[in-house]
């Protein structure tokens, strides 16, 4: 059978008739007909080419352009157990003093690679990554968003924007604000010591953009973002998510402009990441989940 569409194309010698790719489908295109698989042609257009069908089948009746050949062993499995899974998201921490050493494109592919098969909303795929590892670049951008982001700090730092906001109800906002003006004050007085607070001299910078009028974008980007920070740590490097970046490339036209980002495109999540300088020895707590389950 040739691949040569995202529909799934049914070998009917081979199928047993046991249902798996209808039930697991998405979209709802297959069905059972004589005890065979079969797409529903009044609905072909509606395939995600999300792959469902052709890897769940047990015998391989399935063709679809999203079935991958390789990599897969019934006998590996690819699980981990739950309790080094857990460890492995306690430990990892958000890294800002990074090592001079630079991070081979190879690795950072590899990175990527791990965001690239993130879930994405109707499997659209529609996230786009850039990445920055020339440091005169990064430098330029730490510039660029430094000056935007001092406008903006004083803005809000102002006892004038302090009061509107609390008189409009949002005294969250504006202490949250007030907050981040003060970090931003000692972000400034360090940078003038020579010291990045803001890329922390990361040899590698990487942002992900996707369509403003999806509404899976902001998760499609954030869970791709996460997946490859946590292919990152596992590969013996580091990451720090940057919301002063992602801000500044949303609402500074000039860094926008810098980056490359297309109009109808907005930045979703941004990180640092390099080899990091500093070994954490302990594990660290957090609050308690806020949970409710709605059901008595």
């Amino acid at each position: 059978m040739k691949e040569t569409s995202p529909v799934p194309q049914i070998n009917v010698k081979k199928c047993t008739g046991c249902g798996l790719c209808a039930e697991v489908c998405p979209v709802f295109i297959l069905e059972l007909r004589a005890k065979k698989a079969a797409v529903v042609e009044a609905l072909r257009e509606l395939c995600n080419n999300c792959g469902h069908c052709g890897a769940v089948c047990p015998v391989g009746a399935i063709a679809q352009k999203a079935r991958e050949e390789k990599g897969f062993s019934p006998r590996k499995g690819g699980l981990i157990d739950a309790e080094t899974l857990q460890f492995f998201l306690r430990r990892r921490r958000s890294i800002r003093l990074y090592k001079k050493q630079p991070v081979s494109r190879e690795t950072v592919a590899k990175i990527i690679e791990a965001g690239r098969f993130a879930p994405t909303g109707g499997n659209r795929q529609g996230v786009h990554y850039l990445v920055l590892d020339a440091p005169a670049q990064i430098a330029e951008l730490g510039d660029m968003c430094t000056a935007f982001l001092e406008k903006g700090v004083k803005i809000a730092g102002h006892r004038y924007s302090q009061a509107l906001l609390a008189r409009l109800g949002s005294r969250e906002m504006a202490a949250s604000l007030g907050r981040y003006a003060t970090l931003y004050r000692i972000f400034q007085e360090r940078r003038q010591r020579g010291e990045d607070r803001l890329l922390y001299h990361a040899p590698v910078v990487i942002l992900v953009h996707a369509s403003r009028w999806d509404t899976s974008s902001a998760f499609n980007c954030a869970v791709a973002l996460y997946s490859a920070a946590l292919q990152t740590h596992a590969l013996g490097l580091g990451t720090c998510f940057n919301g002063f970046l992602q801000v500044s490339a949303n609402l500074s036209p000039k860094v926008k402009r810098f980056l490359g980002i297309p109009r109808g495109h907005l930045c979703y999540g941004t990180m640092t990441l390099g080899y990091p300088r500093v070994s954490f020895k302990r594990l660290v707590k957090r609050a308690p989940a806020k949970v409710k389950y709605l059901s008595a």
